[in-house]
């Protein structure tokens, strides 16, 4: 995986959080869910670790719940920039980004690029294309 190569260890972190795993537990913790399962997260984290997530913390309920577990949560949002737009466009033609795909389905079947996508079980992108 291209992310082990950056010192990154990717797990399950449901059989993480009930003890199927071995080994010191996490000081970061990146998460592109939301709802129960960031929250669920921070029990997976050592004291004083943190969860980073791209999406929306929540109202306070994330934050609340990793100070009393004696953790953090944050969000990483990138602002979409003319400069930082063309930075990305020149990391993928240098080939030094590159998006897995997961599926490719016409616009006319979104619906089935969704029951795809709600299975959980995809890795990569799904992509609407427009003919």
């Amino acid at each position: 995986m291209r992310v082990r190569a950056a010192g990154v260890n990717p797990t399950d972190w449901k059989q993480r959080a009930t003890g199927g795993l071995l080994g010191e537990p996490p000081f970061v913790l990146g998460r592109d869910l939301s709802g129960d399962t960031s929250v669920d997260s921070l029990r997976v984290l050592r004291p004083g670790g943190i969860v980073v997530s791209i999406l929306p913390v929540g109202s306070g309920e994330l934050h609340d719940e990793a100070e009393r577990l004696g953790g953090r949560a944050a969000r990483i949002l990138v602002d979409a920039d003319r400069a930082g737009t063309r930075e990305v466009a020149r990391l993928v033609e240098a080939g030094q980004l590159r998006a897995t795909i997961a599926g490719t389905f016409p616009l006319a079947d979104a619906a089935g690029a969704h029951r795809l996508g709600d299975t959980g079980r995809t890795a990569g992108k799904l992509v609407l294309t427009v003919d």
